[in-house]
């Protein structure tokens, strides 16, 4: 059962796109009033857009993990941390692993999608049914909080003032709709990660989907990798520009060891490349607990 809210002024919006000259993936279904709540005024323009812009770069994944008859109401792109509401966790390790994302809300689920900072997708991804969002919230400063039945704490940040607004318009009418209506679809838990490959759900704390039989990268593995040589755990996750600047931060250390190995100061050496490579190794296994990464490519 896939629930539709009703439209109102969709052919102002459609007018207004035919104008810019814009086209939308057919084989996606909008609700346009939501994806484009302001069609008019000095800025309208440039904000469709950069949001059709967006869309598009979806257009090759979002029909892969829409099942039928769910329709796309918004989206916006930003960056993402989560906790169980562990204070120095939070403070010293997800504010400084805060992930691209895209949020796309849809007539059944919230769908979060890891990008680049472009806003290109890779399959990473993973989904909320509205039942599942205890409550919508704004934090200290600019974010959205998500705060989940089970007690996961999802933010969200850098989006503008009138994307927050629609973020937390749509999730909330949509929670009330299902209320309404008690539908509750079920769910291993209230996030839920998807496979890459067949979007099938995958339960927390699984790297191998039931469906298709697609293994993932373990923290553990992801871990080990990067204390070895820090910017190979990076690159397995895919963040390649990260990578690259850890690779050149790495061997900035080497270089710094050798002269402090011909001056005589070994220990100093060897413990600042330990301590380098185990900072890294925790910060990227932090990163893969998120998130299911794949190990193979999907062709």
């Amino acid at each position: 059962m896939i629930l539709v809210m009703t439209t109102v002024e969709r052919p102002a919006i459609e007018k207004k796109l035919n104008e810019l000259n814009v086209q939308l993936a057919p084989e996606i279904s909008y609700r346009l009033e939501t994806l484009f709540p302001k069609y008019k005024g000095r800025y309208a323009a440039g904000t469709i857009r950069n949001r059709v812009k967006l869309l598009h770069r979806l257009d090759s994944l979002l029909p892969e993990i829409l099942l039928d008859g769910e329709v796309v109401q918004f989206l916006c792109k930003g960056k993402m941390t989560s906790s169980r509401n562990t204070y120095l966790v939070r403070m010293f390790c997800d504010d400084n692993m805060r992930l691209h994302v895209v949020l796309v809300l849809t007539n059944l689920r919230l769908l979060c999608i890891e990008t680049n900072r472009q806003g290109a997708p890779n399959r990473t991804c993973w989904s909320v049914y509205y039942n599942q969002i205890d409550k919508v919230e704004t934090g200290i400063t600019d974010e959205v909080v998500l705060l989940l039945k089970d007690g996961l704490r999802v933010s969200y940040y850098e989006f503008s003032q009138n994307e927050n607004l629609m973020l937390k318009q749509v999730t909330r009418e949509m929670g009330a709709t299902f209320a309404a209506r008690g539908f509750n679809p079920p769910s291993m838990q209230s996030r839920q990660q998807l496979c890459g490959k067949c979007f099938h759900s995958v339960l927390e704390g699984d790297y191998e989907c039931p469906n298709c039989r697609t293994l993932f990268w373990t923290p553990l593995e992801i871990a080990t990798r990067s204390f070895l040589f820090p910017p190979w755990g990076t690159f397995l996750l895919g963040h390649y520009g990260v990578a690259m600047w850890e690779a050149v931060l790495f061997f900035a250390i080497l270089f710094f060891d050798f002269n402090s190995i011909r001056q005589g100061n070994f220990s100093n050496a060897l413990l600042l490349l330990i301590l380098g490579n185990i900072l890294a190794a925790f910060f990227t296994s932090r990163i893969t607990s998120k998130g299911l990464y794949l190990k193979d490519a999907v062709n």
